[in-house]
């Protein structure tokens, strides 16, 4: 079949799963990245064979979206803040809200050098992004799961950047006691109550580990309660944090900080939900 084909091929195969313009856009994405090509070349060059192992890697991502995988985990990839990133079962998949995040804590920074700590690395798509858009950073990126930091350190290498990854369990006070040093905190940890699942995608919660979506406790604040205990210690140095939020919970997030010496600020997302908690010490500020 030539590209023309297999684009009404795709879309065919996938009309069940998904409306008009997410089938298009996924046939899009997943004809580009299999062929290596661009949009616009696969627009001009639709009379173009696809070869026979072309065709049956089509065929096999289609069976597999066809489970409902995420298009993501079937091509193993996925692009966060212009660079690529591995992508498998054991992390969740990048979403565009936490490019926001990334971007929050560039500004903040303005270029300059700081030691900063993520809670929660996953695919290691936030630290990365922060190292390689400034450098001059000492990032480090902690997540209790040895499979998920396996792949950070991939992805890592993949973009060319310098991040000390550690498994270490946030949870467990007596871990984080080395955790004392840094001059800023981000993290998008989990944060959604067990009893959410019967409400959310059948993509999300079959395939994306329910490790870093759900908190362990039926405590939605269980991790933001972790750093604010963390943060109020008479050793820590932090000037400021950068917190992902859910946003059903933004305002009492945000209130575990109200007596520390914090000045608060909710960010909204591209979406209009409250979706970012940036924090800075008064006697920063000053």
């Amino acid at each position: 079949m030539n590209i023309k084909e297999a684009i009404a091929y795709s879309k065919q195969r996938l009309s069940k799963l998904y409306d008009t313009g997410e089938n298009g856009a996924i046939t899009e994405l997943l004809l580009v990245t299999l062929l290596g090509i661009d949009r616009t070349n696969l627009r001009i060059n639709e009379d173009k064979k696809l070869t026979k192992t072309e065709e049956l890697s089509l065929r096999e991502y289609l069976l597999q979206l066809e489970t409902g995988a995420p298009l993501q985990y079937v091509l193993g990839e996925t692009l966060f803040y212009n660079l690529i990133f591995k992508v498998n079962k054991s992390v969740l998949i990048p979403r565009p809200e936490t490019e926001e995040l990334v971007l929050a804590v560039l500004k903040w920074m303005n270029g300059s050098a700081f030691k900063v700590l993520e809670i929660g690395a996953g695919s290691g798509c936030i630290a990365i992004a922060l190292k390689k858009n400034n450098p001059l950073i000492e990032m480090v990126s902690i997540d209790i799961s040895e499979e998920a930091l396996t792949l950070a350190r991939e992805n890592a290498v993949l973009n060319q950047v310098q991040v000390d990854f550690k498994n270490l369990d946030f949870l467990d006070e007596k871990e984080c006691t080395s955790l004392t040093s840094f001059d800023i905190i981000v993290s998008n940890p989990p944060y959604i109550l067990p009893e959410e699942a019967s409400k959310m995608e059948c993509n999300v919660l079959d395939f994306e580990p329910h490790l870093a979506l759900f908190v362990s406790n039926n405590d939605p604040l269980q991790f933001y309660k972790a750093i604010s205990n963390h943060v109020s210690k008479p050793r820590n140095l932090v000037k400021s944090i950068f917190l992902e939020l859910n946003q059903q919970f933004a305002a009492q997030t945000k209130s575990l900080f109200d007596p520390l010496i914090w000045s608060s600020t909710i960010i909204k997302d591209i979406n209009n939900n409250q979706r970012i908690l940036q924090l800075e010490k008064f006697n920063h500020l000053i």
